[in-house]
């Protein structure tokens, strides 16, 4: 739980780099609709490498409630 804890937290440095590891690790280990929520918020950064990086965490996941926001990051 600490560890969600923390990368929820680096989910939002001024970072790109930080916020793409953070997103991309969170996606890997989601096990809550949050965790999923969180990712998904990171598909719409401003920085193209934080969106490739929740949409690898997302994948990896293989969460089927992800699938909406892979949809929408494809418009």
């Amino acid at each position: 739980e600490r560890a969600k804890t923390t990368l929820t937290a680096k989910s939002f440095d001024p970072a790109p780099a930080s916020r793409a590891k953070a997103l991309e690790l969170l996606g890997r280990t989601a096990a809550s609709a949050d965790d999923i929520a969180t990712v998904a918020r990171g598909m719409v950064d401003d920085e193209p490498e934080v969106q490739l990086a929740a949409a690898a965490g997302i994948a990896e996941s293989g969460d089927k409630r992800a699938t909406p926001a892979l949809l929408k990051a494809l418009e």
